[in-house]
């Protein structure tokens, strides 16, 4: 099954979002940034290295049945995003937990 996307542009990203993005979530041909749960989690059990400094992984987490309810409710408000893009992300990430969002340029 192809992975479903969530597609915006940059200029729907605050400040703080992209900055976060370019560290860790940029394409390799650096046209877009990219995000999903899973990557999210695995850069946040990086621990020391995780550029999500002070969030911690979820108690239980079972990494087999990710959902949103999983990110720690910090990284969103870390990520500053405007209102209308979290909202979007949230109601696609309930329904598609493993799709990815992406702003392309």
């Amino acid at each position: 099954m192809a992975t479903q996307i969530l597609k915006f542009t940059p200029a729907d990203l605050s400040p703080t979002a992209k900055s976060f993005l370019e560290q860790r979530f940029m394409q390799e041909d650096y046209k877009s940034y990219w995000c999903s749960i899973s990557s999210i989690l695995d850069d946040i059990a990086e621990g020391e290295s995780s550029i999500f400094k002070g969030l911690t992984l979820p108690a239980k987490l079972n990494w087999k049945r990710l959902t949103i309810d999983t990110l720690p409710k910090g990284w969103w408000k870390m990520m500053a995003f405007p209102p209308k893009i979290e909202r979007a992300m949230k109601a696609f990430w309930k329904k598609h937990p493993t799709g990815e969002v992406e702003w392309k340029w």
